[in-house]
């Protein structure tokens, strides 16, 4: 080998060695990493332990913060923590040092990275309560999102909640790709707005068959219809219900508050029609004049009412039925509805009242035993039953077909009359009762007092009883009368009692006298 080839050798470590003179006298520290990165204002670690610094034996580290300093300027043995409050480059030395030698030193550069500027965001944000919201949107690259409380949701722009009404807040920053480094955090404001209650209806809402419905109403702002519970497109304009057929239909409405534009939940309207109901079930009532009427004959469906007209059509109806009176003669027609629990009402139907007139018996009706009596009446009379009737036959008959009463014996019986409407007359016929005259003949001619045999020339009185009034055939009208018949003689007298009359009769015998005849002048002896 050349000799040049070691001079050479030996003066370069020569030089080596002088330049490291007493304290290169073991090995420097160990460095992972001699460029240590942070991004501005973040907290950082203590120098030894970001760079991974580790002496290489027993020895402390000392610490610089310029290459002069390193072997005879300031040092801390105590591992510094870089500052990330300004974006640049910051160099430290580390040696090691065993209490009399110091080691070579190695620079390490902690490079503060700027952070990205915040990103673009939309906030604050409005959501309305039970909807779904919108994701939030911002403007940036590598976007994180965080919660109010800074916890990490993630890299997916987050949907927030709408659960409950109020404000949420979340955060969200862009990251550097060249240096990872994070913005701060930019506030997005989500003001969850309490969705209004549902609007107030009136549900179910009975309609009838064939009988044009009204629009719905509901009461709130701003009211949208569906047909729906959920989904569809509302519509401003309230539905009109179809009656076309029976059956449910449902409709929705919401309302939305003006100020927030919050759409509330819907609530629902049953609309039912009804059927309509069929004519009540009548009967034309026929009463006599005067009688005493029931209710009308009238009758509606369970759980149906009754409505009274004065006409076929029109006209307003009345629940209270109009007053049933047999006071005049004639006929009357009202109409009759009947309306369902459900407010329809059916069509309507006549009922007729007929007042047929009473009967008027006229003819004698006292009459004394004995006598007849011919009763006649207004009206036709009936061809299905016996026409006259009386009460007590006893007292008085009468033949059912002419009316001639016969009187029997004293008293009263009720005389009716039937007509061909069925409607009776009632009389009271009244039977008098006939006087029982008595004649007593006071005389006192003949060999017999009071026998009604006299003797010519004598005279008689005749005494009658049994009556008020008297009537003698003499003409006298007087209870006692004296008479002196020559021949033989019948006497009558008759007696009246009330309208009533009845006679008897009594005769005097007149006997001749006896006549004597011969001489009845003579001498003695």
């Amino acid at each position: 080998m050349n000799p040049s080839f070691y001079k050479k050798i030996s003066f370069w470590l020569l030089l080596v060695l002088l330049s490291i003179g007493s304290k290169d006298v073991f090995a420097q520290p160990s460095v992972s990493s001699t460029t240590v990165t942070y991004c501005k204002g973040v907290v950082t670690d203590s120098l030894v332990t970001a760079s991974g610094t580790t002496p290489t034996s027993v020895s402390s580290l000392r610490w610089y913060t310029s290459a002069a300093a390193v072997g005879g300027g300031s040092f801390t043995y105590t591992s510094p923590f870089p500052s990330s409050g300004t974006a640049g480059t910051t160099s430290y030395w580390v040696t090691e040092y065993d209490g009399s030698t110091e080691s070579g030193s190695v620079e390490i550069d902690v490079i503060v990275n700027d952070i990205p500027v915040n990103p673009m965001v939309a906030s604050p944000v409005d959501e309305c309560q039970g909807t779904t919201a919108s994701a939030l949107l911002a403007f940036g690259t590598d976007l994180i999102y965080y919660d109010a409380t800074y916890s990490y949701l993630g890299t997916t722009a987050t949907v927030p909640s709408t659960v409950t009404a109020g404000l949420q807040n979340y955060y969200v920053t862009q990251t550097d790709a060249s240096t990872g480094c994070e913005s701060d955090k930019e506030l997005i404001e989500v003001n969850v707005n309490a969705s209004p209650a549902a609007p107030t209806v009136t549900s179910p809402l009975d309609l009838c068959y064939g009988i044009a419905a009204s629009p719905l109403t509901a009461t709130g702002t701003s009211l949208l219809w569906y047909t729906a519970s959920s989904g569809g497109t509302g519509s401003t304009t309230a539905p009109t219900p179809s009656t076309t057929a029976t059956g449910t239909t449902t409709y929705y409405v919401s309302q939305t508050d003006l100020t927030s534009g919050c759409e509330g939940s819907r609530a629902s309207i049953d609309a039912v029609v009804n059927p309509i109901p069929s004519s009540p079930t009548v009967s034309d009532p026929v009463y006599c004049q005067y009688a005493s009427p029931s209710s009308w004959p009238a009758a509606a469906d369970p759980s149906h009412s009754l409505l009274w007209y004065t006409a076929a059509t029109g006209g307003a109806g009345s629940s209270l039925a109009p007053t049933l009176s047999t006071s005049t003669v004639g006929t009357f027609t009202y109409y009759i509805s009947q309306v369902s629990a459900a407010g329809c009402e059916g069509p309507r139907v006549s009922i007729t009242l007929t007042v047929n007139p009473v009967p008027v018996i006229s003819g004698t009706l006292s009459v004394c035993e004995g006598a007849t009596s011919s009763l006649s009446a207004t009206t036709s009379p009936s061809t299905t039953s016996a026409i006259w009737t009386s009460s007590d036959p006893l007292v008085a008959s009468i033949d059912a077909t002419t009316g001639v009463v016969t009187a029997v014996a004293a008293g009263t019986t009720i005389i009716t009359y039937l007509n061909s409407d069925g409607c009776t007359a009632d009389e009271t016929f009244t039977v008098n009762a006939l006087p029982t005259p008595s004649i007593v003949v006071t005389e006192t001619s003949g060999t017999t007092t009071d026998d009604g045999i006299i003797c010519d020339g004598a005279s008689v009185t005749l005494t009658a009883s049994g009556g008020t009034t008297y009537s003698w055939g003499t003409g006298e009208t007087t209870a006692a009368i004296s008479v002196s018949p020559t021949t033989t003689t019948t006497y009558t007298v008759t007696a009246t009692s009330g309208t009533c009359s009845a006679s008897t009769s009594s005769s005097i015998t007149v006997n001749p006298v006896p006549v004597i005849s011969g001489t009845l002048s003579v001498c003695e002896g």
